[in-house]
């Protein structure tokens, strides 16, 4: 899983998780960032799906992401779960999000 926070369309700050096997629960992973406030209308979060076959290769295919942020106006779960960020920031925010399929080439 990889985490980036985005500002003005240019990745800002990356997070990645370590490999994690199929059968342990994958939606305990938490991180956090530090962003400035004034900052904040402009910036967006990126959490990225990938898939490994073998613990030794580098290559990841990218399964499915979501985004959401000040710029996701559009959807209505991802601008509520920023709100409710922005709101309290020194509390963790627990929302399900529909990820977004990525076609493979």
């Amino acid at each position: 899983m990889k985490i980036c926070t985005i500002v003005d369309g240019k990745v800002t700050a990356k997070r990645k998780s370590k490999a994690i096997p199929v059968d342990k629960n994958v939606f305990t992973y938490n991180c956090s960032f530090h962003l400035e406030y004034l900052l904040l209308h402009k910036t967006s979060v990126r959490v990225t799906i990938c898939y490994r076959k073998t613990l030794m290769s580098s290559q990841n295919k990218v399964l499915s992401m979501v985004e959401f942020g000040s710029t996701q106006v559009k959807n209505q779960q991802t601008f509520q779960h920023w709100t409710d960020t922005l709101s309290s920031p020194n509390r963790p925010h627990v929302h399900w999000h529909t990820l977004q399929m990525i076609e493979s080439k």
